[in-house]
């Protein structure tokens, strides 16, 4: 009798679901078709830079263009219904597009709540293809911004971006692969081609990997410690000449130095920090300071003005030098500030260990340990973040 009524309310609970789903009000999605010439109507700019960029319809396409690194965004808000599944898709065609997120779909959130989400971006130059987001608002969610998009959030981008096809629509099925619309989340959902979506997929993967690494370092630092710990008298009884020293340091240096860049090009930092470095540094090789902190937009740059000088002499450099915006080489330079600090951080000990007349094997031992203890390794390689500068400074006011 139990399970009967069990299969009873199972049954209604699944019949009210599709009703509430079938009768949820379509989204009224302004001018959809793209009609119109310039910029549509019932459709708003954004953009990252002030200029350089340009928007223009014809025959139902609208073309996103910017000669620089940018975030561009044809946008609309649209009245939703709070607890719905939605998909959002168009079709988008790519020419010379390079850096970023590429050519996009986003529901853009931030400054309502804090939520965006993007489809996989297109780059290169390619003719059209389907793009689709299938997302779900969240229990008091009225409104979202949808967007066609060049670039992304500190993902800056350039070329040219067609859509067309616009549709907005409730998710009557389908919607077991909607991703939920939350503040504070950032989600990216395959939208291009299949290998793309392999690509990201492996990605996500990967990354879901880090914190076991992390755990495996950590056991393998302790291990290395207590190895240190219970050999102490025979590693610092070496018999080392200060000129055999340097040379093991230098090795050593080399090593750390290739251990972090296989570990930026499996994980290559954490996303949104790194977008962060990489296009607040565009920025500034391409704009100057002057306006950094008060241009439109950027209200949220919250990080001290000093490391964005940094910043943008990495940018400006790799720009002379022509390494492709994004690429791993790209994200490793902006990796390399970290580790000089875990350098120079490591010299300090070693020469503080020289004055306290430490021998020559000791020294080289406090060296080894700042290069390669897991927290250095981890930090300003597979993550990105720049603690060891912060730790460094700290170590100088000794």
């Amino acid at each position: 009798m139990k399970n009967r009524f069990r299969l009873i309310y199972f049954v209604i609970a699944v019949f009210t679901l599709c009703v509430s789903t079938a009768f949820a009000a379509e989204p009224e999605l302004r001018n959809a078709d793209l009609s119109g010439e310039g910029i549509p109507e019932g459709w708003g700019v954004h953009s990252y830079l002030q200029e350089g960029y340009g928007i223009s319809a014809s025959d139902g396409i609208v073309t996103l263009s910017s000669q620089d690194y940018n975030d561009l965004r044809l946008t609309q808000s649209v009245e939703v219904e709070p607890g719905t599944a939605y998909i959002f898709s168009a079709e988008a065609a790519v020419q010379g597009v390079s850096g970023g997120r590429g050519a996009n779909l986003s529901i853009d959130n931030y400054n309502l709540d804090g939520s965006y989400i993007y489809t996989n971006g297109l780059s290169g130059s390619s003719d059209w293809q389907p793009l689709k987001l299938v997302f779900y608002t969240s229990p008091d969610q009225a409104l979202i911004q949808v967007a066609l998009r060049l670039g992304g959030y500190s993902e800056l981008s350039r070329g040219s971006a067609m859509f067309r096809n616009v549709s907005l629509r409730v998710a009557a099925e389908g919607a077991e692969n909607a991703v939920p619309l939350l503040a504070g989340a950032s989600v990216s959902q395959s939208g291009g081609s299949e290998s793309d979506g392999m690509t990201e997929a492996r990605k996500i993967q990967l990354k879901s990997y880090l914190h076991l690494f992390v755990v495996v370092s950590v056991a393998l630092g302790a291990f290395f410690l207590f190895g240190v710990y219970r050999n102490r008298d025979r590693l610092t009884g070496i018999d080392f000449s200060a000129k055999a020293r340097n040379r093991a340091f230098l090795l050593a240096v080399l090593a750390g130095l290739a251990l972090r860049s296989v570990l930026c090009s499996l994980w290559g930092g954490h996303d949104t920090d790194m977008s962060c470095w990489t296009g607040w540094g565009s920025y500034i090789a391409q704009n100057g300071c002057a306006d950094f902190y008060t241009a439109p937009g950027h209200e949220w740059y919250d990080y001290p003005p000093a490391y964005m000088l940094v910043l943008g002499f990495l940018s400006r450099l790799l720009q002379l030098l022509q390494v492709p915006y994004g690429s791993d080489a790209y994200v490793f330079a902006f990796m390399l500030p970290a580790y000089l600090a875990d350098i120079l951080t490591a010299l300090l000990l070693m020469h503080i260990a020289n004055e306290q007349d430490f021998t020559p094997s000791w020294q080289l031992l406090l060296g080894l340990l700042v290069l390669f203890q897991p927290a250095a390794v981890v930090l300003s390689g597979a993550w990105g973040q720049i603690d060891s500068i912060l730790t460094l400074l700290l170590l100088l006011t000794f």
